[in-house]
């Protein structure tokens, strides 16, 4: 049977209202979704497992970016304007960040002043002051930043409360499981000896009672004098390697002037294949294992 013409039109006229309400659904629900913007990727790994479905999470900056010492650019700037939620860790960590949150007009959580937080032995006295923000390397601060996730995202989404709730108790146990296995996997490792580049480690050297003789610098930028240089050869006489977080040629100049084989450990996760923070977390103990059996 052939249709007529207005047949045919009025079919197409009804397939396009079906297309356009079916793109005006997806839209609404991406709309709907509170925003909520991760400062590095890390802390984006610790929102996504206790957000799940029911938040739009982002990460401002991407994996290959400095948190250090990054000016904003416009992108992230507009990021940040459209936040329902910024999480991050602290000014000490993200500098670009302490002026935008520091001004009171975003809503924000620093994980950095959630209340109990464990420090590495040498940041105990510092209050705060000066201490390594490298949180998300303790697994006992990714437990209190779950719980402290958990509650803004339940006061921003009152509606998602049971959702949250569960991937909460979810998170926490997978936490609890890749703790019992790096804790068995280091074990009768932890009393070799190593240095670090960068002394971004504390919070897992501390959490699993490893032996880091020595760190060469603070920060990654910062340059040693030629005697400063000879100390750090005396104090990792004994490494079994130089931790770096990155396989470049000064990291691999330093290793060389220090007699040691550099092992490379990512702590920011860079590898598309480091899809959550317990990941991240097993891929640390890796590089260690890595290191301290040589």
């Amino acid at each position: 049977m052939i249709l007529g013409t207005r047949t045919i039109a009025a079919q197409v006229i009804v397939l396009l209202v079906l297309s356009v309400f079916s793109i005006v659904q997806v839209n609404a629900a991406n709309f709907d979704r509170p925003r909520v913007v991760a400062s590095i990727k890390p802390v984006e790994l610790m929102v996504k497992a206790i957000a799940g479905d029911q938040f739009q999470v982002d990460a401002l900056l991407g994996a290959g970016r400095n948190p250090h010492a990054q000016a904003m650019t416009l992108s992230e700037r507009q990021k940040i304007a459209q936040a329902d939620l910024v999480i991050w860790l602290g000014a000490e960590f993200e500098r670009f960040l302490a002026k935008p949150m520091a001004s009171g007009g975003l809503p924000n959580l620093a994980l950095g002043q959630i209340s109990g937080l464990n420090w590495p032995y040498h940041d105990n006295q510092k209050l705060g002051k000066g201490v390594d923000l490298h949180l998300w390397l303790s697994p006992a601060n990714v437990d209190l930043a779950y719980m402290a996730i958990a509650q803004q995202l339940q006061a921003l989404n009152p509606l998602a409360a049971a959702e949250i709730e569960k991937n909460l108790f979810a998170a926490r146990e997978q936490l609890r499981l890749t703790t019992s296995q790096i804790t068995s996997s280091l074990a009768s490792l932890k009393g070799n000896a190593f240095g670090v580049s960068h002394d971004g480690f504390s919070h897992f050297v501390s959490a699993f009672s490893l032996n880091q003789v020595a760190a060469v610098s603070k920060l990654p930028e910062q340059q040693l004098s030629v005697r400063s240089m000879f100390s750090l050869r005396q104090k990792m006489r004994d490494a079994r390697c130089l931790v770096v977080e990155t396989n470049t040629a000064s990291n691999i100049k330093l290793a060389n002037t220090l007699g040691l084989q550099s092992v490379v450990i990512d702590v920011l996760g860079r590898a598309q294949h480091i899809n959550s923070i317990e990941a991240l977390l097993l891929s640390i103990s890796e590089g260690f294992e890595r290191c301290l059996s040589q």
